[in-house]
């Protein structure tokens, strides 16, 4: 075992008389101990192990292609949910405001949650399997719809949750129902006002005019 160096300083005194003392500070221990072969192997080993880890997630995580969205009316959605996984989707829930009707796959059971859109909270479009049979195999595509209650409902976009049979979930982001924002509710009101606002300037200024017009002819 090597020994322990102890670092510190010296301090010398001269007495008035010519006899001199001195004394050492203490100082901090020192390991001198090379770094064992267990402990340089652990530091070089755990960047490492974090890579390969961050690396594993990144392709293993799930591919789910979403297609669709809201027709012309913009009162239908329909989105096409194709599976690019190695595992059937058993599960997918589909943010929507003021939801009439949901219609999953044949084979699916389905329910909205909050479909009037009580309190301006957003509601969801569930739908689900009890096997993993009558799930979305890979591979394969199911189509989900969705109807609102009121035509003209404002399109977003919003994160579809999708769950598979492994446990595994992705979230794909796709053209939903959402609730309007101020500007939404309010936008015909303000067109309104500023088309009123600029009929009572043309006619104060038409106004002016014709004053102006009537003092010269009088004058």
């Amino acid at each position: 075992m090597l020994p322990r160096q102890v670092s510190g300083r010296f301090i010398a005194r001269v007495a008035s008389d010519g006899s001199f003392s001195g004394r050492r500070t203490a100082g901090i221990a020192q390991d001198r101990r090379p770094i064992s072969a267990g402990r340089l192997g652990f530091a070089l080993c755990m960047p490492l192990s974090l890579f390969l880890t961050f690396s594993a997630t990144l392709m293993g995580s799930p591919n789910v292609a979403v297609s669709g969205g809201a027709d012309d009316s913009g009162q239908n959605y329909s989105w096409k949910i194709t599976n690019e996984y190695d595992s059937p989707i058993i599960f997918v829930e589909i943010p929507q405001y003021k939801a009439g009707v949901g219609i999953p796959p044949e084979g699916w059971k389905s329910k909205l949650t909050n479909p009037r859109g009580l309190g301006g909270r957003t509601g969801f479009f569930t739908s689900q399997v009890d096997t993993a049979a009558d799930g979305i195999a890979p591979g394969e595509s199911a189509t989900f719809r969705l109807t609102v209650t009121v035509r003209g409902t404002p399109r977003g976009k919003g994160d579809i949750l999708i769950r598979f049979a492994d446990e595994t979930e992705t979230r794909v982001r796709a053209e939903v129902p959402i609730k309007e924002t101020l500007a939404d509710r309010y936008v015909s009101l303000i067109g309104l006002g500023l088309i009123f606002a600029v009929y009572l300037v043309v006619r104060a200024v038409k106004r002016r005019e014709s004053v102006q017009r009537t003092g010269d002819a009088t004058s």
